[in-house]
This record gives C-alpha cells, sequence and structure tokens, in this order.
C-alpha cells in the first residue's frame, strides 16, 4: 500500500471584466494571484524481485497497481468578475485542471537498487 500527498504552486495571471452588471463591462483589470492543487492519492501495489548480478547483489523491482485519487483547487486569490479570455496559444497538459471528483489511478514501474 501506499499513500501519496502532492501540491503544486503557481501564479496565474488572466483578466477580468469589472463593472459587468448592466450589459458590457466597464473596464478589464489584469490580475496576478497564486493557486494551488492539492492531490491525495492511495494505491495498492504487487510486484516482484529479480536478480540482475550473480552474486545478488544487484536488484530490480517490477511492480504495478491500481488506486483513487482526489484533488482540491485552490484559487481563492483571483478576483471576482467575468474572465476575459484571449489566445494564450495551445494548452495539451493543464495541471491545474479542477476535477470535483474521485478518479482512478494506475502506476506501474521499475526500481534497481544495490545491496552493501
Amino acid at each position: 500500500m501506499e499513500g501519496l500527498f502532492k501540491q503544486t504552486s503557481a501564479y496565474e495571471h488572466g483578466t477580468v471584466g469589472k463593472g459587468c452588471d448592466a450589459g458590457p463591462c466597464q473596464y478589464y483589470q489584469l490580475y496576478s494571484a497564486p493557486i494551488a492543487k492539492r492531490v491525495w492519492a492511495g494505491h495498492v501495489k504487487f510486484g516482484r524481485q529479480f536478480s540482475l548480478s550473480p552474486n545478488n547483489r544487484l536488484v530490480a523491482d517490477f511492480y504495478g497497481g491500481f488506486g483513487i485519487r482526489w484533488s482540491i483547487l485552490d484559487r481563492s486569490g483571483v478576483p471576482e468578475g467575468p474572465p476575459f479570455y484571449g489566445s494564450y496559444g495551445i494548452n495539451l497538459f493543464n495541471p491545474f485542471t479542477d476535477i470535483n471528483r474521485p478518479t482512478t489511478s494506475i502506476t506501474c514501474g521499475i526500481k534497481v537498487g544495490y545491496s552493501f
């Protein structure tokens, strides 16, 4: 079994509209605000250890497992107002995507070690 906690922090830069209650926005405000994403996860792993040398000192662990992961996105520093979206390029991977539900997680890997 394995537990995981990870926090990723950054500054979000953007633009929000101000005075948009009765029609078009009166102006747009630039902001730079701290945001943080906290991830918790738990996994159950299964694996096997193999010797890589004749004297059994160099070993490799092969493992795999499954579990559950959930996250919380803290954007409390971002000012209120409708966001203005501009052309910021293509973003294929966003580490600050907000997923409001637990998700399944799969893990696998190899560890190499030496016994003294």
